[in-house]
């Protein structure tokens, strides 16, 4: 259950922030961004380019990935096992400080922005803090809202 087994990495070219929409449809076959998605994880696999998350993220891609709803749901065995040997091992892990959050928090309340646009603005201040290329996400909308405008947003289909 890994993305592609590569173990030389050549050199990058871009350091890119993923939002956890861009991971789940890699390991979801039959979901309907998989092929798009599946592409710009193997560029990370390959070495073309850097891949990071948040912190945060790990435990938004296990919740996601197992509801008891879901038809095409992963195990809970399945889902430890996608994080453990794909993102942990091919993208860096970005933790938040208080005064990461602190920021996010404000970067929200200036927006007039409220619920879970917290989660993505924290996916947000990860990526200012590392200084990426850009944020890969398929919920565009969502970061554009909380966007000051200093970090590209693509989606995996339009990543160039």
């Amino acid at each position: 259950m890994t993305w592609l087994n590569v173990s030389a990495k050549k050199e990058t070219n871009m350091f890119v922030a993923f939002d956890t929409s861009a991971l789940v449809p890699a390991v979801l076959r039959v979901h309907p961004h998989h092929a798009s998605s599946l592409h710009l994880i193997e560029q990370i696999t390959s070495g073309k380019h850097q891949g990071m998350v948040s912190c945060h993220s790990l435990a938004e891609f296990y919740a996601v990935v197992t509801p008891i709803s879901l038809e095409y749901r992963l195990t809970p065995d399945q889902a430890i096992e996608m994080i453990e040997k794909n993102i942990l091992h091919w993208f860096e892990v970005i933790e938040l400080t208080l005064e990461d959050y602190r920021g996010a928090l404000k970067r929200v309340k200036e927006r007039s922005l409220g619920s879970g646009a917290i989660y993505d603005a924290l996916v947000y201040q990860t990526a200012l803090k590392k200084k990426v290329s850009c944020l890969v996400t398929w919920n565009e909308k969502h970061f554009r809202r909380i966007s000051g405008g200093e970090l590209e947003i693509v989606t995996p289909e339009s990543f160039r």
